[in-house]
């Protein structure tokens, strides 16, 4: 199981209110809360922090203060070796998923971000 509150053999035994609202997350009919056990080390061991001073692309950090590990958003925006911008947005982290206004703003975003790099 993936998501399973004070579940301690779960991926995540936190309340994850999205998984489990049947009119967001919880709601999609081909969600199923499973996790595939033989991508549990690789996911752990994973660090894509570590990768961010390799990036010399252009990049767009969009991430708020409600979202999942903004610190970390930070600092991967601080190590990003090519031409960078942040953009700090307001909303909560499952908010980025489906709450129109959050979404349209990032999206809008990310749009004029690849007209401006790609024309």
């Amino acid at each position: 199981m993936t998501y399973n509150p004070g579940d301690k053999t779960a991926v995540s035994a936190s309340p994850s209110e999205y998984y489990f609202d049947l009119t967001r997350g919880g709601g999609v009919r081909s969600w199923r809360n499973e996790f595939a056990v033989m991508g549990w080390e690789p996911w752990i061991a994973f660090n894509p922090v570590a990768q961010a001073s390799k990036v010399t692309a252009p990049a767009l950090v969009i991430h708020s203060d409600g979202a999942a590990f903004p610190d970390q958003a930070r600092n991967v925006y601080n190590l990003l070796a090519g031409p960078k911008e942040l953009q700090w947005a307001v909303g909560k982290h499952f908010d980025f998923y489906d709450q129109g206004d959050t979404v349209r703003h990032a999206a809008d975003r990310v749009a004029a971000h690849f007209h401006s790099k790609l024309g």
